[in-house]
């Protein structure tokens, strides 16, 4: 019996700091360096998340302002710069589904 591929989804979600969650793991909750993830892409992961956090507040009612068009801007930017990275530095043995929002902006890098 072949061993099912590991499947990383990417999101985010509170109480933790990384949009990185493995299906069928021992903790779904991973880090980058648990794909070797270089500094510069875990640096804009972290970028990524910082620019999510104001726009998540104002989806979850945390707070009444709503966010500025540069913060969207930015988070947009980062989240294809993310999402670019990730596909480019994930391990060939772990699979990286892409929503369809997602996969419509995204192509591989060549």
């Amino acid at each position: 019996m072949s061993t099912p591929p590991r499947v990383l989804r990417v999101f985010f979600d509170w109480g933790h700091p990384w949009p990185l969650w493995e299906s069928g793991s021992d903790t779904s909750a991973m880090e980058p360096q648990d794909y070797g993830f270089s500094l510069e892409l875990t640096e804009v992961l972290a970028q990524w998340e910082a620019a999510w956090e104001p726009i998540a507040d104002f989806d979850m009612g945390e707070t009444e302002e709503p966010p500025t068009a540069e913060q969207i801007e930015r988070y947009e930017r980062l989240r294809v710069e993310g999402l670019r990275g990730i596909l480019a530095e994930t391990p060939p043995e772990v699979v990286v589904p892409m929503r369809g929002e997602d996969a419509a902006h995204l192509t591989p890098p060549a």
